[in-house]
């Protein structure tokens, strides 16, 4: 999870237990990809902030 916190540029946090779905080897994703989902999801956010 550690990584998922990373890519989500979120702080860190210990979950107790959680299962594992879909476990497998998944290719890389390209280079842009993670910056178009933090834009993408910091534009999610910021609509939602402004009424």
């Amino acid at each position: 999870m550690k990584r998922v916190f990373d890519f989500l540029n979120l702080p860190h946090y210990q979950i107790p237990h959680y299962q594992k779905f879909n476990g497998g080897y998944y290719p890389p994703i390209r280079k842009l990809l993670p910056q178009k989902l933090r834009d993408f999801s910091q534009a999610e956010i910021h609509n939602k902030a402004v009424p």
